[in-house]
């Protein structure tokens, strides 16, 4: 007998509305997928519901990052923090990798492969 596949709560948090818009169609066939454009608009949404399996958020965003937006989830003590993938258009900081080293985050570069992504949330996200 095959795997029975189980739907994914996964939260996008995506500064740029194309990239979200295809995250969705791409993780929505398989996921239940719900989609921000900040940083400081998925901390809203988690002050108030924080029943997600897994988030991708972009590593770079204007105002607040998705460094800061992890750290934050941290203090808050959400448990999702430990199941986050980081997009990035591949011209990250050093400021950046030395966050990727210390929180040892999972992270895919843009454009990526849709099976290789599929595959990470899989693996990020809460059994």
């Amino acid at each position: 007998m095959g795997e029975v596949h189980v739907r994914k709560r996964v939260l996008v948090v995506d500064d740029e509305p194309l990239m979200g818009a295809t995250l969705e169609v791409t993780l929505g066939s398989e996921h239940d997928v719900v989609i921000v454009a900040s940083a400081q608009a998925a901390l809203a949404l988690l002050e108030r519901d924080q029943a997600f399996d897994a988030m991708l958020s972009d590593l770079m965003m204007p105002h607040v990052s998705g460094m800061d937006l992890y750290r934050e989830m941290r203090r808050r003590g959400y448990g999702l923090a430990d199941h986050v993938l980081f997009m990035t258009g591949g011209a990250y900081t050093e400021e950046a990798q030395s966050f990727l080293d210390e929180v040892g985050g999972a992270i895919i570069e843009k454009p990526f492969d849709m099976s290789e992504l599929s595959r990470m949330v899989e693996h990020i996200a809460r059994d």
